[in-house]
């Protein structure tokens, strides 16, 4: 017979197959386009060992970025889970062709306020260095968030980012995220929040531990890494999640989402599942479910066609305060890899080069 955790297990192989694909990454220290070194003066580094090679992470700017023409903003992606490997460089080289100068910001698994730290402390070597030299942040998944941490946190915002674009980003998190067996309460997934202050010299480099990408991911890998902490944020209702959409919109700063709607599974099937879930016994020697698992799926709008792009959900998705939404027919996995040439996709590349170009003053 069917056990509930039989359910659970074929959902949490489901979890992995789209969140795998969806953030697995490459090396670091790969170059992109002609960002082929990291700025010296817009670097915030640190070195990530896997055991076999060192991996640099940092915000790698396009040479001559500080000669490029003011009249267009400095373009910077922020990456999601895996950022090593996503391909929003691909966006990219579509501002590339058009004459903006680029950066790619590289991060590894930590809680999602300390990558902000990150970032927001790069952002202001860049003001320092130009100050009039406006910022568009072009983010994916969970990159939104991270750029939302930046510019909707009085101590993080750089002043100098006026436009965010989020491509397909977990605005209230994704319930795919309450599949798995880590908890907001786990001790590694909340550290003591990191100073802005507290950087590390270029020089010397904070150790930090990154999983090689080609090997799947165990419970301890994840505690050692840190993936657990980013899990556990991305959880809706987490404490980050929570801090943050308790914050409102930056008003200097011009918000833009799209998001997904192709998914895997038709309400019916979605539906069918969460009834079929919803009888399965439960073992005798189990404490009872904090949420039943049949009322879990039942709400897994992220799967379904319509409704979310097959990692996130498109209610869950949506920012108050935030207008311009726009809808696409494409999925979380396939709208930066198999679907990218798409006529959907390439309606979405036309609407971010739209914004970069009008960026605000």
């Amino acid at each position: 017979m069917a056990s509930r955790w039989g359910v659970q297990t074929f959902l949490f192989c489901l979890f992995f197959w789209v969140w795998g694909w969806a953030f697995r990454g490459g090396s670091a220290g790969e170059a992109v386009g002609e960002a082929a070194a990291p700025s010296s003066q817009a670097a915030v580094s640190a070195q990530a060992a896997d055991g076999q090679k060192a991996l640099t992470y940092s915000l790698f700017l396009d040479p001559g970025w500080e000669k490029a023409s003011q009249e267009k903003p400095l373009v910077i992606s922020v990456p999601g889970m895996g950022s090593t490997g996503t391909p929003i460089e691909k966006v990219l080289e579509l501002a590339r062709k058009e004459g903006f100068a680029c950066g790619r910001f590289v991060f590894p698994h930590e809680p999602i306020q300390q990558t902000a730290c990150r970032l927001a402390r790069a952002l202001r070597d860049i003001r320092g260095k130009a100050p009039n030299r406006r910022v568009a942040l072009v983010s994916y998944s969970l990159g939104g968030l991270i750029g939302r941490a930046v510019v909707e946190d009085p101590e993080l915002d750089p002043g100098n980012v006026r436009a965010l674009i989020m491509l397909c980003p977990p605005n209230h998190g994704s319930l795919l995220l309450q599949l798995l067996p880590w908890k907001d309460n786990d001790p590694n997934a909340h550290p003591p929040k990191p100073s802005l202050h507290l950087r590390s010299s270029p020089s010397k480099p904070t150790p930090t531990v990154q999983n090689s990408p080609s090997k799947p991911f165990s419970e301890a890998d994840a505690t050692r890494t840190g993936l657990a902490a980013v899990w556990a944020d991305l959880r809706p209702g987490s404490a980050f999640l929570t801090r943050l959409n308790a914050r409102p919109r930056n008003p200097k700063v011009r918000y833009t989402i799209l998001l997904g709607d192709r998914a895997y599974l038709g309400p019916e099937n979605r539906d069918s599942l969460s009834q079929w879930a919803a009888q399965l016994p439960r073992p005798s020697n189990n404490p009872p479910a904090k949420e039943p698992l049949g009322q879990l799926v039942g709400q897994l709008d992220e799967l379904v066609h319509g409704r979310g792009d097959g990692a996130v959900a498109i209610v869950r998705g949506k920012l108050e305060g935030v207008q311009d939404v726009h809808i696409f027919h494409f999925s979380h996995v396939g709208v930066l890899r198999t679907e990218w040439g798409s006529p959907e996709v390439q309606r979405a590349q036309q609407l971010i080069l739209d914004r970069l170009r009008t960026c605000p003053p």
